[in-house]
């Protein structure tokens, strides 16, 4: 029999629809969060919110401590690239909830809502580590981004206050690697990296210019070198900065001895390591730096324990305690001291009216986060003076 052949199927041309992308992925708040009792940014009636928080300092990325928080808005339907803001405010890790400071409101540099979400770490699947680096003064700091899987390197955000935070990149545009250390000397930043991938291992010293750096020295480390990241540290008269490094550690001996390489601003010029006195203060009272003591400023986290007393009835234990310390060759001070506690209607009450006694002129300045329950998002950063006892 005859075999019927099926007529083709008829092509319709359907006009194309006003909106031809998929909705946006990333879910949209619609506010931005408060961040330490002040005020977000005004946005428009039809703009929606992504936020996201900084809960660490370079040291310890994860942490519990909200210093920073960023935030990204723009219209709820189309993309971002015209009419999309962002903006940054931390607090600096020294001081109270008076020494919050954000950026200015700048046009995002992501043309969707999507590509915002994964760069700030908030969309589905989208994972990012921001950690905080403290200035010499409220005014200034370094945001640090570190995405899933590490394949995008380290960005580098330099913060000011009132002024667009400032992308950061190497020669090329490339991102960096691994920041172990950072500090910023004479109104210029200095950060210390990880050698890139396939290259002899070192330790690279950069300045920060603007957008852009440059590298300053480069010291070599030993292939499977197993010692601590490198922290960076400045000299007390401001001429020049220096690689921290801690030897291994054993456990007949504690922690092993700490060195410092020296970097001199203006030549260039790399010295020979120098022993650096430990931060061994358990034995003696008089802790608190004085303006006769010169030598390095460093941030560490501090291993030891410290406990606040705040009058005859009060007293709590720091959790994640950070130190700015200055060594030298023969002596270790403590200059600041930052952690959190517990918060409890008395500790909120004493904090709040502390004591105005001290035994010692020489004080500590401390910074205390009292938490509710452990939420870093619940609490309260107060600005403490203290005098330090054995």
């Amino acid at each position: 029999p005859a075999r019927r052949v099926a007529p083709p199927p008829v092509t319709l041309a359907l006009p194309r629809p006003w909106m031809t992308a998929p909705p946006p992925a990333a879910a949209c708040s619609p506010e931005l969060a408060f961040f330490q009792g002040r005020a977000a940014p005004t946005m428009g009636a039809e703009d929606c919110a992504l936020n996201a928080d900084v809960l660490g300092f370079l040291e310890r990325p994860i942490g519990n401590q909200l210093v920073g928080h960023l935030y990204a808005w723009g219209p709820r339907s189309g993309d971002w690239d015209v009419a999309g803001k962002w903006r940054v405010s931390w607090l600096w890790p020294w001081g109270g909830w008076q020494e919050v400071r954000g950026s200015a409101a700048a046009p995002a540099p992501w043309g969707t809502r999507d590509a915002t979400a994964r760069f700030l770490g908030v969309g589905q699947g989208a994972s990012t580590a921001w950690s905080l680096v403290a200035g010499d003064d409220p005014d200034h700091a370094l945001l640090l981004a570190r995405h899933a899987g590490g394949s995008r390197g380290v960005d580098v955000l330099a913060l000011e206050t009132d002024r667009a935070p400032v992308d950061v990149r190497r020669p090329g545009g490339e991102p960096f690697p691994d920041v172990q250390g950072a500090t910023r000397v004479a109104g210029r930043w200095y950060l210390a990296t990880v050698q890139p991938s396939l290259e002899l291992g070192a330790t690279v010293v950069w300045a920060l210019d603007g957008a852009a750096a440059r590298e300053v020295a480069r010291l070599p480390r030993l292939a499977g070198e197993t010692v601590a990241p490198a922290r960076l540290g400045r000299r007390t008269d401001g001429g020049a900065v220096g690689v921290v490094v801690d030897g291994q550690a054993t456990l007949d001996r504690g922690p092993g001895p700490r060195w410092v390489t020296s970097i001199d601003l203006e030549s260039g010029a790399v010295a020979d390591p120098q022993p650096l006195a430990p931060l061994d203060v358990s034995d003696r009272a008089g802790i608190a730096c004085t303006g006769d003591d010169a030598g390095w400023e460093v941030d560490l986290p501090y291993t030891g324990a410290a406990r606040v007393h705040v009058g005859p009835s009060w007293s709590g234990q720091l959790q994640s305690p950070a130190v700015r310390v200055r060594l030298s060759p023969t002596r270790s001070c403590i200059e600041r001291v930052s952690g959190s506690v517990e918060r409890d209607s008395q500790a909120r009450d004493k904090l709040t009216h502390p004591a105005g006694a001290h035994l010692d002129p020489r004080t500590i300045d401390t910074a205390v986060l009292a938490s509710q329950r452990g939420d870093p998002k619940v609490a309260v950063r107060y600005g403490l003076r203290c005098s330090s006892t054995r």
